[in-house]
């Protein structure tokens, strides 16, 4: 903040009057950039704040809220709701966003939001509560919502909100750290996240290797420590980080530290920068068990060890019946979660490096950032980064891999000229990955989609088989080989594995919706499709699947709506082409297209 903490306690302020207080949601909003901005044109800044306060103080009076301080590039606002608080924080992020001018002002706003005792004298608020707010906001990324516990707590479980764990803070004077959240609107954040709303740190705040190299990442998982005050548990906290250190193993993507050099850093009191340092560990996992007579409390952090950030956090309560399977559970869902993590730290982490700097695996990261856009732009950039990173390693399996994926999409879509021979290609080029490297979990994966285009869906499941026997814990595979399932006619099978892909990576991307949308449909249960299909970030990739469930539902005028804006996104789409492309069996193939037409398609 430029100006003085508008929640700054004052002595003084007590002396005007009596203080009257109350328990608020707390929001508290302030310019990031701005003195800069003003350095090089002062009026324009002045303006483009004033406007963006002013866009806080309608929110806030839209959403049942009060203004207490308004001053200089930040503003204070308090709210009896707790969810008014969240809401009018997002709201404002969200129209600055769209009013963004593009006239190159550096300017963003950050919000924190807590719940406490506000005190007010006059025209003066202070109090503990409005100093840890500002201390919320000042860590809270740009252009984002960070929040206490205490509000997390609040409105958990809400569908209007989701949170992703930003791990603790210690801010000044404060005895305890407490836990921060950051907040989304809807169903993106931690409990059902795609990649791109993943929280990470930005770019900026990740430091970049000696000589910018991006070499695979390092991780080290050390010895989770025992609570209990029971020695007897020792094996059951060394169990738990034996099934992870063998389950990362599984991750080709990753180096990871033995398990002789990570247990010699048992109950060493040194600082993440350093036993990074020391094992040589990009990454550190580290956590604690606790046991009581009945339950279990199993704590995880996974740290950056170069800038010391927490990249993800979680606990796991668990009633204490079968300690060996709840061992493998917790083992199961932190390892999928952390891989995870750590494949979109190291997206972001390349994307900050300078080009000439990348190497094979660098540009495979590169390339899978655009391949997860679906556009035909991002995947003609996806083949170009495959395409140089198989130059610079021609045994580089994970990049056959993604360059099998391009191809299958290429023909998927007609992104290409010659989109006819591109899954043959598809099919080539996979094979090419599994000879490799045949012990790489992807490259099998990646000859099982090619081949259930193919209509092949035995050797299909094969493969995905194969795959999962390399990898049980790779959450995307297991939702590609319940989409193979659901085209092979088992689409309640495949169900259940789109549920356990959901639960090992809580970060799930729109195509797990997508397919699982596709499984319903095949079912007949069109409601749960139109759910699923609803809940995606982007639901145009849906809309065909929306348009045939509600005409199969009879709503006609809602299935032409969703066929109209189908082809306002594709202009050439034609429905009996898309039922040569899926690969079903004709019955099912002739429902769809029959919904299809229905709707207009």
């Amino acid at each position: 903040m430029n100006s003085e903490p508008s929640g700054s306690t004052d002595t003084s302020a007590v002396e005007r009057g009596p203080a009257t207080s109350r328990l608020s949601a707390i929001v508290l909003v302030d310019a990031v950039g701005s003195t800069a901005a003003m350095s090089n044109n002062e009026m324009a800044a002045m303006q483009a704040i004033e406007r963006s306060l002013d866009t806080f103080v309608e929110v806030v009076g839209a959403t049942h809220g009060e203004v207490l301080n308004y001053a200089g590039d930040c503003a204070l606002a308090v709210f009896d709701s707790v969810a008014n608080a969240v809401a009018a924080a997002l709201k404002f992020q969200e129209v600055l966003l769209q009013n963004a001018s593009g006239d190159g002002l550096s300017i963003g706003f950050r919000a924190g939001v807590h719940l406490g005792e506000v005190y007010q004298s006059g025209s003066r608020v202070f109090g503990d509560a409005i100093n840890l707010t500002e201390r919320i906001q000042s860590v809270t990324p740009v252009g984002g919502v960070a929040a206490s516990d205490l509000i997390y707590r609040s409105i958990q479980g809400r569908s209007d909100f989701s949170f992703e764990y930003l791990g603790p803070h210690r801010g000044r004077n404060m005895a305890e750290p407490i836990g921060l959240y950051r907040v989304h609107k809807g169903t993106v954040g931690m409990l059902k996240a795609t990649p791109r709303a993943l929280p990470l740190p930005s770019a900026s705040d990740i430091a970049p290797e000696p000589g910018g190299q991006s070499d695979v990442p390092s991780i080290a998982v050390l010895p989770f420590r025992n609570l209990s005050g029971d020695p007897n548990q020792d094996y059951f906290a060394d169990g738990v980080t034996d099934d992870i250190i063998t389950s990362l193993s599984h991750f080709r993507t990753l180096d990871l530290i033995a398990r002789a050099s990570s247990f010699a850093m048992r109950n060493q009191n040194l600082p993440v920068s350093e036993i990074g340092r020391r094992l040589g560990a990009r990454y550190l996992a580290q956590g604690s068990i606790r046991c009581t007579s009945n339950r279990v409390r199993v704590s995880i952090e996974l740290s950056n060890t170069e800038n010391e950030h927490t990249v993800w956090a979680e606990k796991y309560d668990r009633p204490l019946e079968d300690i060996f399977a709840l061992q493998d559970e917790i083992a199961e869902l932190a390892v999928s979660v952390m891989s995870a993590r750590i494949e979109e730290a190291e997206r972001r982490r390349v994307a900050s490096a300078r080009p000439e700097t990348l190497h094979a695996y660098g540009l495979a990261l590169r390339a899978q950032n655009h391949l997860l856009s679906l556009t035909p732009n991002d995947n003609a950039a996806a083949r170009e980064f495959y395409e140089r990173s198989i130059l610079e390693s021609p045994r580089y399996a994970r990049a056959y891999a993604g360059l099998s994926r391009v191809s299958s999409l290429e023909w998927r879509h007609s992104w290409s000229p010659d989109s006819e021979s591109k899954l043959e290609r598809a099919f080539d080029i996979a094979v090419q990955a599994v000879r490799a490297d045949p012990n790489d979990a992807r490259g099998h994966a990646e000859l099982g989609f090619a081949m259930l285009y193919r209509k092949e869906h035995e050797r299909s499941l094969a493969s995905y088989r194969r795959a999962l026997s390399l990898n049980p814990n790779d959450a995307t595979i297991i939702a590609e080989m319940a989409d193979a399932l659901s085209h092979s006619g088992h689409p309640g099978e495949a169900l259940e594995h789109f549920k356990r892909a959901m639960r090992l990576n809580p970060f799930y991307p729109d195509q797990y919706l997508w397919d699982m949308a596709g499984a319903y449909m095949k079912l007949h249960e069109y409601e749960d499709a139109i759910k699923s299909v609803l809940k995606m970030n982007n639901v145009q990739q849906g809309r065909r699947i929306l348009a045939a469930c509600y005409a199969h539902l009879g709503r006609l005028e809602d299935a032409r709506r969703e066929a109209d804006m189908v082809r306002a996104a594709q202009p050439d789409f034609d429905a009996e082409r898309w039922g040569k492309i899926i690969p079903d069996t004709p019955e099912v193939i002739d429902h769809f297209v029959q919904g299809l037409k229905k709707a207009g398609l």
